[in-house]
C-alpha cells in the first residue's frame, strides 16, 4: 500500500504538461514519434476512443496538437504535436528529469541505474499484461486509480 500512495504521489505532484490531465499526457508522448489515428492513440493509452477524442479535443482547443486529414483515408484524423506542444512535452520532460534527481539525490549510482531499469522492466511488463485481451482485466472499484490531476 506505501507503494500505490508513493505513485499516487508522484502522479499528483510532478510535473506536467500544462491545461492536461494524465491520459491527455499519455497521448501527447505518444505523438513525439510522429502522427497516430485517434483509435491508435485510444490503443496505446488503454482508453476508450471517445475518451480519447474528448482529450484530444482539450488538446486542439489548448494549441498542443492538430488533427489532420490522413492523405491516404481522408475519412481519417491524423493527430501530431504543434510546435507549442512538443516545447511544452519537451519542458515537461526536462522538469520531471529534474525532478526525479532531486528525490534521488542521496542515491548512488549504482541504486539509481538499478531503479531505473527495473521501473523500465514493470512499465514494459505492464503495458504487455494491459495489452494481452485474453487475460481477464482487473475489477471493482477503481476509485484508488483516478486521475489525481
Amino acid at each position: 500500500m506505501r507503494s500505490l500512495r508513493a505513485a499516487k504521489t508522484l502522479l499528483r505532484i510532478a510535473p506536467k504538461v500544462e491545461s492536461t490531465d494524465l491520459s491527455s499526457q499519455a497521448m501527447m508522448f505518444r505523438l513525439v514519434s510522429g502522427p497516430h489515428r485517434v483509435s491508435d492513440l485510444a490503443e496505446a493509452t488503454f482508453c476508450d476512443v471517445s475518451v480519447a477524442s474528448r482529450g484530444i479535443r482539450s488538446l486542439v482547443a489548448h494549441g498542443l496538437v492538430a488533427k489532420d486529414h490522413d492523405p491516404t483515408d481522408r475519412r481519417v484524423a491524423l493527430i501530431s504535436l504543434t510546435d507549442h506542444g512538443r516545447r511544452q512535452l519537451e519542458a515537461t520532460m526536462h522538469q520531471r528529469a529534474t525532478f526525479m534527481a532531486e528525490v534521488l539525490q542521496g542515491w548512488s549510482a549504482h541504486d539509481a541505474a538499478t531503479f531505473t531499469a527495473l521501473l523500465e522492466r514493470f512499465a514494459d511488463d505492464l503495458e504487455r499484461r494491459m495489452a494481452d485481451t485474453s487475460l481477464p482485466q482487473a475489477s471493482g472499484p477503481q476509485s484508488d486509480l483516478k486521475d489525481p490531476a
